[in-house]
């Protein structure tokens, strides 16, 4: 399987690695971007921010005295309409948390490069990382060519097969005490453990204290629970990425060929027995972590297969094209000239054809609400007529009443842009 990989990684282009993309942040930015604009999950509201919290944190540095807490659950919908129950922190637990990452930032990076330094191609494609102008430090679905490359297209060489496997639960079955077992494995971690009095470990372990430091402040955020952290603040993207690179090394290190986005794994393998072999084995490292595989999505694709979901492409060749067009026009002097008629906007006529067409994909792909929400992000105000700005508002107003998913997109892509 090695052989196989070494053929085409040269492919791959000269995209930035994970542990590149990481460094671009600084601790500072790594603080900020967790406290002042990464305690609420992207699918909450934009009216809940903590980036005044953030400055006040700033200017003063207060010491909390509390130091465990419980958190606020909200249930929110997913793009397949399916629920999931998101967490807000205790904002005081959650500062501790984000000041001591901030305080261990350069023992993980250290810790990243290590597990992903002999990488060919960067395994987890989606992380935290700096984003020009902003002060967030993660998106979900984010992509930058210049940054991620796309080497899904040449990891399809040589492969017949893809593999697809997703982790149970992730978020809510990662296990606090498996932070220093990714790190510094299990002996060593239990061997720390051990000893009861902190000032002990401080002495005996003063290269590792950080691990014993973060794994309590994490905990401290889900009232000292040792199972689960809270799905929606950043710095659990963060912490599971301690967790899932390392697997991702073992994994590589076995010779297989896949990418993961946060918890979702694709495997691209020359035959069915590779593929299984692959769900396998991943199902075993993460059993080493008391996590395991949702039996229920595991999935083997024939290649050839699309590159992308076929809906995207259709809405990419079938997007309305600006109401402009080119004529001639012949001078006194025999010569002719071109002249631009046309606004160069979308017609109302142009915009309803094309959500018909949205609303025929909903109903297509059992209202995958992911279609819309590619939609409302790809258009602008400006290109289009004052008719068809208002059907753009009212048709994606009647769709966030009737699918609550789409409710946190309208601030900036609809009520801002128009």
């Amino acid at each position: 399987m090695k052989d196989r990989s070494e053929l085409w990684f040269p492919l791959l282009g000269t995209s930035m690695s994970y542990i590149e993309c990481l460094s671009e942040l600084s601790d500072e930015d790594v603080f900020r971007g967790l406290l002042g604009f990464g305690m609420f999950a992207e699918q909450i509201p934009p009216l809940f921010s903590s980036e005044v919290f953030f400055e006040y944190c700033q200017k003063n540095k207060p010491k909390f005295n509390t130091k465990y807490a419980d958190y606020v659950t909200y249930e929110g919908n997913r793009h397949n309409l399916k629920s999931r129950i998101f967490g807000i922190p205790n904002p005081f637990v959650y500062y501790n948390l984000c000041l001591e990452i901030k305080k261990s930032w350069k023992n993980i990076l250290d810790y990243f490069d290590a597990v992903t330094k002999n990488h060919n191609y960067k395994l987890s494609r989606v992380h935290v990382r700096k984003f020009e102008n902003q002060h967030y430090i993660f998106m979900m679905n984010y992509k930058s060519w210049k940054k991620d490359d796309s080497p899904e297209t040449d990891l399809l060489i040589g492969s017949k097969f893809i593999f697809k496997a997703d982790i149970s639960s992730c978020f809510s079955s990662i296990y606090t005490h498996a932070i220093p077992w990714a790190v510094i494995g299990k002996t060593l971690s239990k061997q720390m453990s051990e000893l009861k009095k902190l000032k002990d470990r401080r002495k005996q372990f003063p290269q590792h204290i950080w691990l014993d430091e973060l794994d309590s402040k994490v905990r401290n955020t889900t009232n000292k629970e040792t199972t689960g952290i809270l799905i929606g603040p950043h710095s659990s993207n963060l912490i599971s990425e301690i967790l899932l690179t390392r697997i991702d090394k073992e994994l590589f290190e076995k010779g297989y060929i896949f990418v993961r986005s946060i918890d979702d794994y694709t495997c691209y393998a020359v035959s069915k027995e590779e593929g299984e072999k692959f769900i396998f084995d991943l199902n075993s490292l993460l059993t080493e972590y008391k996590l395991k595989i949702n039996d229920g999505k595991t999935d083997d694709q024939t290649l050839p297969q699309y590159y992308e979901d076929n809906w995207i492409n259709r809405l990419n060749v079938e997007k309305p094209v600006p109401s402009v067009f080119l004529n001639k026009k012949k001078l006194k002097d025999g010569r002719f000239k071109i002249v631009r008629k046309g606004n160069g906007l979308i017609t109302y006529k142009q915009l309803r054809q094309y959500l018909d067409l949205v609303v025929s994909l909903l109903e297509e792909k059992s209202n995958d609400l992911a279609i819309l929400k590619y939609v409302i992000k790809t258009f602008r105000a400006k290109h289009l007529t004052e008719n068809a700005k208002v059907l753009f508002q009212r048709f994606f107003l009647k769709m966030a009443f009737l699918y609550p998913y789409l409710l946190p997109s309208l601030d900036k892509y609809l009520f801002v842009r128009f």
